[in-house]
C-alpha cells in the first residue's frame, strides 16, 4: 500500500511540475511560456526559475493576436516582451528554424 501511494504521489507531482508550460519547442529544446504579456524561453522543460536561455538556430519572426501583428522586444536572455495595451491569452507565434517557419500557438495556462 505503501509503495502504491508513494507511486500515485510522484505521478502527480510530476504532471503539476509540467502543467505551467503551455508549449515545447522541440527543435530548440525549448519551453514557451506567456505570461503577463511576456514569453519566457526555458532549455529545460521541468526547471522554471531560470536561468533564461535564447534560441540558439531560431528567432521569432512573428507574433500575432487575434489576426493582428504585436511587436515584440527582447528585453533580456530568453524574455520577450509583447507590447499592446492589452494582455493577451492566445498567440500565434511564427519562429524561423534553418530557413524553414514553425507556426506555434501560444496560449496562458
Amino acid at each position: 500500500m505503501l509503495k502504491k501511494s508513494f507511486a500515485l504521489l510522484i505521478l502527480l507531482n510530476s504532471i503539476n511540475a509540467f502543467a505551467h508550460c503551455p508549449l515545447v519547442f522541440k527543435a530548440e529544446n525549448a519551453c514557451l511560456m506567456l505570461d503577463q504579456n511576456i514569453i519566457y524561453v526555458y532549455d529545460v522543460k521541468a526547471e522554471h526559475n531560470g536561468p533564461y536561455k535564447d534560441f540558439k538556430d531560431s528567432s521569432i519572426a512573428s507574433v500575432k493576436s487575434e489576426g493582428n501583428n504585436l511587436k515584440v522586444d527582447r528585453v533580456a536572455r530568453g524574455v520577450y516582451k509583447i507590447n499592446t495595451e492589452k494582455f493577451v491569452k492566445i498567440i500565434d507565434i511564427e519562429l524561423l528554424n534553418n530557413k524553414k517557419t514553425v507556426k506555434l500557438k501560444l496560449a496562458e495556462k
